[in-house]
């Protein structure tokens, strides 16, 4: 599955979660929290078109400050992903 994150326009971790779980077709009780991530990216099955992930992740460091950290997890958790479960990511500045 492929999935482009331009986190430029991403102003908050529901703008994030709103963002992906609309491009994978999530079911409506998909968490919005970080396990949830993981879960449905890491160990799959939850996403019936999940990994392996082509992510690419735009505009990192013109995200806004305040979900930096918020960022750096989304993108170890796909890392995490690709390491399990083979794909693809491209983390651009």
């Amino acid at each position: 599955m492929e999935l482009e994150i331009n986190w430029e326009k991403i102003e908050s971790q529901d703008s994030f979660y709103e963002l992906f779980l609309s491009k994978i077709s999530a079911p409506e009780w998909h968490g919005r929290n970080l396990d949830a991530l993981s879960d449905s990216v890491v160990a799959g099955g939850v996403v019936k078109a999940g990994s392996p992930f082509c992510i690419k992740h735009l505009n990192c460091s013109k995200s806004p400050k305040s979900i930096r950290q918020f960022q750096a997890a989304v993108i170890s958790i796909f890392t995490e992903s690709i390491i399990e479960n083979g794909g693809k990511q491209v983390v651009q500045a």
